[in-house]
């Protein structure tokens, strides 16, 4: 049950930061900068983020509060949320100029 809730938990936080970053990532490709670089820079930052918030997560007390309030009702939303994200963060790097 915990490991259930962990996940659930590092999935929403990785849902929020994935958004960021389809944010970021629109805006770069609207620049003249190289976005390749930079979302490179975003995409290593996103899984140091992830990493850290997680383990913070699961060894904190602010877990258990969590998984009272989320895991019932968010377990199905966060993966088709997830997916939302994914493939719309996809399709942007398929319009990007090459």
């Amino acid at each position: 049950m915990l490991t259930q809730i962990a996940i659930l938990v590092c999935s929403k936080v990785a849902a929020i930061l994935l958004c960021k970053i389809y944010k970021l990532a629109t805006n770069l490709t609207r620049q003249e900068c190289k976005p390749e670089t930079s979302l490179q820079h975003v995409n290593v930052s996103f899984e140091v983020t992830t990493r850290r918030t997680c383990s913070k997560l699961v060894t904190s007390n602010s877990l258990q509060t969590i998984a009272k309030t989320e895991y019932e009702h968010s377990l199905g939303l966060e993966l088709a949320t997830y997916r939302l994200l994914i493939g719309r963060f996809n399709h942007s790097l398929r319009l990007t100029p090459s």
